[in-house]
């Protein structure tokens, strides 16, 4: 399927909608994957509001809305940094925020899943979502993999990660094979420098293993109030 990055979320969700499920999955794996936000995420934890600003301009575009950094916290993902603290004190209300490696719920796996790409130059970035709905396009995806994975998977463990529902295994088959493709065909167009994943099978799985949980123990909780933050339908 030729897909065309449309990076206004509502034509991005009416793709979506119009789809067949395998093409939704395919979508959202590029909507998670081929995303300016995504792939600066981890430059948007190392580095303040204005340094992202003037280093990685089309980085700061994905975030610079208060409601999405809040909407990026409330997911767990990312939590406000000590810096946050110093400027409330100060009257100040914008949020500083990095990824929160260490919460209970996320933590090291949803570090590893939200560092698989680090791109550094974003001039060239046609073939990927970035502005201010950037973010809005990720959570969107993420959940209707999340739900995806969820209706499928038997309380995924390290070892085999795609332990399928009783009945479900063709579906469950299926799934893997789209989403191993898709990311294997989004994987030969990452700059060398920028893929921080060896094995695509074991990038995969970190995709599975986190985002089953995450939403398990997350996103379900959390759903409407990144909707009102976002003002959008998950």
């Amino acid at each position: 399927m030729e897909v065309v990055l449309e990076t206004d979320y509502d034509v991005f969700e009416k793709q979506l909608s119009n789809s067949a499920w395998e093409d939704k999955i395919r979508i959202c794996i590029r909507g998670i994957f081929n995303n300016v936000f995504f792939r600066g995420a981890k430059f948007i934890s190392d580095l303040n509001m204005e340094t992202l600003r003037e280093r990685f301009p089309e980085v700061y575009e994905t975030v610079k809305d208060n409601n999405v950094r809040r909407a990026l916290i409330i997911s767990e993902m990312f939590k406000a940094t000590i810096e946050t603290t110093i400027l409330r004190k100060l009257g100040v209300e914008e949020l500083e925020i990095e990824i929160d490696g260490t919460h209970p719920s996320t933590g090291f796996h949803g570090w590893n899943f939200l560092t698989l790409i680090r791109q550094r130059d974003f001039t060239q970035a046609e073939n990927l979502y970035g502005g201010k709905d950037a973010v809005k396009i990720f959570f969107k995806s993420i959940f209707f993999i999340s739900k995806e994975l969820y209706s499928v998977l038997n309380s995924p463990v390290l070892r085999d990660v795609w332990r399928a529902r009783s009945g479900l295994e063709f579906k469950r088959d299926k799934l893997r094979e789209i989403i191993f493709s898709e990311l294997q065909d989004i994987a030969q167009n990452i700059p060398n420098e920028a893929k921080c994943f060896t094995d695509l099978k074991k990038a995969v799985n970190t995709l599975v293993y986190f985002l089953y949980y995450w939403y398990v123990s997350v996103g379900k909780k959390v759903k409407r109030k990144l909707e009102r933050l976002l003002d959008i339908k998950l």
